[in-house]
């Protein structure tokens, strides 16, 4: 009967352990299952490690991906630097060359005036001038007629 009656406090004692309601238990000091309670402590602590573990992990790859995400966002911010960079020099070399356009346009202004200004200086070379002597060696002339 001592039997019957352990066995009935050990599935009682077991369900109130399962379920969390051991401090609700008087009588679980009366006819306690030493083996099976170590055994859910044991479950329990190795359960607890198991999370502290867990939670380890997952602290040591927030803090790897924080580091990944700042090493990206430097990397970022120095592309943007260096984009700004090349916008600047860009920017400078484009108004350079309008500079050196401007003035290759303006000396190219004066060298066709200059040329224009040669060009009427020699053509009044070939007016004809009121006392002309004849050339020594004559033009050939083409088959159609033309000097």
């Amino acid at each position: 009967m001592a039997f019957a009656s352990c066995n009935l406090t050990n599935t009682s004692a077991s369900n109130n352990l399962s379920s969390g309601n051991f401090l609700d238990n008087d009588r679980r000091f009366q006819h306690p299952d030493i083996t099976q309670f170590w055994r859910r402590l044991e479950e329990m602590q190795s359960w607890i490690q198991a999370l502290r573990d867990s939670q380890k992990r997952d602290q040591e790859e927030q803090e790897r991906l924080k580091e990944l995400c700042d090493m990206l966002e430097q990397k970022v911010l120095d592309t943007e630097e260096i984009r700004k960079i090349e916008f600047d020099e860009a920017k400078r070399t484009t108004k350079r060359l309008q500079e050196e356009l401007e003035r290759e346009q303006k000396k190219a202004l004066g060298l066709e005036e200059d040329l224009k200004i040669r060009e009427m200086e020699a053509f009044r070379g070939f007016l004809p001038r009121r006392t002309r002597t004849p050339d020594r060696y004559p033009r050939p002339r083409s088959q159609y007629g033309h000097y």
